[in-house]
């Protein structure tokens, strides 16, 4: 999970890269999901899919 969050530059990932990582996250167990590391990942992959979103 550490290399998933090492990749905190999302912008060069388009939107089909940014949900296939959120179909990824969505197989994690509860615990990891807790996490403030995961938290501000999630944060940062749900404001490039809303950047995304409102450029179409």
């Amino acid at each position: 999970m550490k290399w998933l969050f090492s990749r905190s530059d999302l912008s060069k990932y388009d939107i089909t890269e940014c949900l296939d990582i959120l179909r990824y996250l969505q197989t994690f167990d509860k615990a990891e999901l807790k996490t403030e590391e995961f938290k501000k990942f999630s944060y940062q992959l749900e404001c490039r899919i809303k950047s995304l979103v409102l450029q179409k």
